[in-house]
């Protein structure tokens, strides 16, 4: 077996050689099938591209190259491309500067901000609304495609904790900034998503350790996670687990399980919590802080389990706040005292509201909630009796995506989004309950009228699925618009459309740009994820298909100028929404997109997602995967759309193999001549365009290939 693979290894490679050395041409590349037939439950697959799995195999790799190369001869004589590149490239520097992810701790902001021209968002920070902007890590400043993957500043804004990865990869360094000294003073390698939580006296912070992560086995690396203690001052080396499987064998800890340790409360008790997987429901438990950290074996207590459908908590002395999903209420309980079986309701949903996180700001309790499709804030008095909702944010579905709560009890910080306005920044003002915006937003002046509108579509069950739809105003609608429609629809996030200078550019070419809010996203709570999940999963493409459907019934566009994308998970939607209707698309998009499920746990996030695909260990959840396979559902012969098919090769998520084989596939089934591009980005991961630079190329291979399909002339006069 072994001497047919190295024979069938040497074929890829004689064939790879020639096509290297041909003269350029519109052929495809050839892509050798070699049928591996792997078993389940007594159900026999063939898997003729498994072999691109092995990405570290040369051959592999000039197969992945060859097929970049032809995507780039082929996108780079669509007309009007450059025209297009040059027009976002203007959107994006039209915008003097963007800031994300403001934090405030102390009256110190953090922020990431990006000026015109960069490439990366650096760190900031600033005294106080009007204290003058400080650079604490610019990437900018770095040759090695650096970025900032998250930070996580101390409790009175003395440190920062940032972590940093290169070429998209998600794992890199930890680095501990000491504010005042803008100098390093600690750095962690080879850590991802470090997850810090400090204490409230900054001695020190927990945060998140992979033991496995260059292990040789992909589907091992994220496996057994344990929660570490650093004292600032000590070695990394030496820090020791506070929770962890190994440490705790007595609790029901599984290897999929992320565990994590939270002592930022101002109370004597330290919680431990559980993520399992990419499930939402926390298991959660308590011990006294002061025993944890004295490197005791602590006495854990349980608070919850995961079927407690407990998704958010907070802390306040000795009084638990948990948010239920399933009821939809916050409840309460003093630790030490009580049971979550005597938790007393709090704070309870009204009809058709969802409430959606928590958090608690000293002795307040804040609560955001959502209501067709916009934000609300409750805030509770914990001292006493009263509670108030907070009057709406600007704009139509304007919300908020982030509570920056404070120490200071008669204001908290919000971080507005919206479809058609630049991200905003807010001071909430609790005592007046008025917002007071912190001028940290640029408003271009010269933004065309939008119009943006929610229409609904009815699924095949009769469940009636939103449509966010945005286009410039005045548009004709004549049935032949280029219609964009995206979709997400997994672990119960909501695809909530975000404005972009850059989408402008579609805006400018007549099309209009909607957003699916399918199940197994989040639009409508638990109940709305949870029927789209698992068993259910195919309600997500097919509400995907009832969108695109309601645009034509509406006279929005028809399928030859109907473009259908979808993002990671997405890609499970969007391609069997392909499978199933491939007459409803002139273009299928699939970024970094979950194509091949059966061999999901293979990779590294594979096990941690059995929870909301399948797995192939057990009968009826392989069928889940199997039904929701794109990769394995494609039929040879049928006339599928065009399609662009993106991967980052330094994907630790999605690996650049699972987008790779999908493409191998569709080019052998597919009869109907058209263009199916496989589009390596070997500067990013996961996050596709991980700098400016790379994401507006993107953006612009993606737009004109749409339009290039639908046979719109791309525009050079933008208005």
């Amino acid at each position: 077996m072994e001497k047919m693979f190295i024979k069938f290894l040497v074929a890829i490679a004689f064939i790879l050689i020639q096509c290297e050395h041909k003269e350029q041409s519109n052929a495809v590349p050839p892509t050798p099938r070699n049928i591996v037939v792997d078993t389940y439950h007594g159900v026999s697959i063939e898997d003729p591209y498994q072999y691109l799995e092995n990405l570290d195999n040369k051959q592999v790799q000039q197969w992945f190259r060859a097929q970049n190369d032809y995507t780039r001869a082929y996108l780079d004589q669509i007309p009007g491309r450059t025209a297009l590149l040059n027009r976002i490239i203007e959107l994006d520097h039209s915008m003097p500067y963007t800031i994300r992810e403001l934090t405030v701790v102390n009256d110190y902001f953090f922020y990431l901000k990006r000026n015109q021209g960069e490439n990366h968002y650096a760190l900031l920070f600033q005294k106080g609304k009007s204290g003058p902007p400080q650079i604490l890590f610019d990437p900018n400043l770095d040759t090695v495609n650096l970025s900032i993957d998250y930070f996580t500043p101390s409790p009175n804004g003395a440190y920062v904790g940032i972590g940093v990865s290169q070429n998209g990869k998600e794992f890199g360094k930890l680095l501990i900034y000491e504010v005042a000294n803008q100098q390093v003073i600690n750095q962690l390698d080879d850590v991802r998503f470090a997850r810090i939580n400090w204490m409230p006296d900054e001695s020190g912070f927990s945060y998140t350790f992979y033991p496995h992560l260059f292990h040789k086995d992909a589907n091992q690396k994220f496996l057994w996670r344990e929660s570490k203690w650093h004292r600032l001052g000590a070695n990394f080396g030496d820090d020791p687990v506070l929770f962890s499987s190994k440490r705790y064998p007595e609790l029901p800890i599984t290897d999929i399980d992320h565990c994590l340790v939270n002592l930022e409360f101002n109370s004597e008790f330290a919680i431990g919590y559980l993520i399992h997987g990419v499930s939402r429901d926390l298991t959660l438990f308590y011990t006294k802080r002061a025993e944890l950290l004295n490197n005791n074996k602590a006495n854990w207590n349980i608070i919850c389990d995961q079927f407690h459908s407990i998704q958010n908590f907070g802390l306040f002395n000795d009084q638990i706040y948990l948010l239920n999903k399933a009821t939809n209420q916050v409840v309460t309980f003093k630790l030490g005292q009580q049971s979550i079986d005597e938790a007393k309701v709090l704070v309870e949903a009204k009809e058709d509201q969802q409430l959606m996180a928590i958090t608690v700001q000293q002795n307040r309790l804040i609560v955001l909630a959502r209501e067709k499709g916009k934000s609300k804030l409750l805030i509770q008095n914990l001292a006493h009796e009263g509670a108030f909702w907070v009057p709406e944010l600007e704009g139509p579905l304007a919300y908020i995506y982030k509570i920056c709560p404070t120490k200071n009890q008669s204001s908290l910080f919000v971080d507005c989004r919206s479809p058609i306005n630049p991200s905003a920044y807010y001071k909430l003002d609790l005592i007046n309950k008025t917002f007071e915006p912190l001028g940290m937003r640029y408003q271009p002046s010269n933004l065309p009228a939008i119009v943006l509108k929610t229409i609904m579509a009815e699924s095949h069950d009769g469940v009636r699925i939103p449509i966010t739809v945005i286009h410039k105003k005045g548009l004709a609608l004549d049935g032949k618009r280029p219609t964009w429609l995206i979709g997400y629809g997994a672990y119960g996030s909501i695809s909530q459309p975000i404005f972009n200078t850059k989408d402008l550019a579609w805006y400018e070419q007549g099309g209009v740009l909607a957003h699916a809010h399918v199940r197994g996203g989040g639009y409508h709570g638990k109940r709305w994820h949870d029927a789209g999940k698992l068993a259910t999963k195919k309600n997500t493409w097919l509400d995907f298909i009832a969108c695109a459907e309601e645009l034509v019934k509406q006279g929005y566009t028809n399928p030859s100028k109907l473009a259908g994308q979808g993002t990671s998970a997405g890609g499970i939607m969007v391609g069997m929404a392909m499978v199933e209707r491939p007459d409803l698309f002139s273009v299928i998009i699939s970024r970094v997109g979950s194509s091949n499920r059966v061999r999901s746990e293979q990779r590294a996030s594979g096990p941690s997602n059995t929870a909301e695909f399948g797995t192939v260990q057990d009968a009826n959840k392989f069928r889940y995967l199997l039904a929701m396979d794109v990769y394995h559902n494609l039929k040879k012969g049928v006339s599928y759309p065009a399609a662009i098919i993106t991967c980052g090769y330094n994907d630790t998520r999605v690996p650049a193999y699972e987008p790779g084989k999908f493409a191998a596939m569709l080019q052998y089934t597919s009869s109907s001549n058209l263009p199916i591009l496989l589009r390596v980005d070997y500067t990013g991961g996961h996050k596709i365009g991980s700098n400016a630079n790379s994401f507006q190329h993107e953006l612009a291979d993606r737009l004109a290939f749409m339009l290039s399909q639908m046979n719109v002339p791309i525009q050079s006069h933008f208005e």
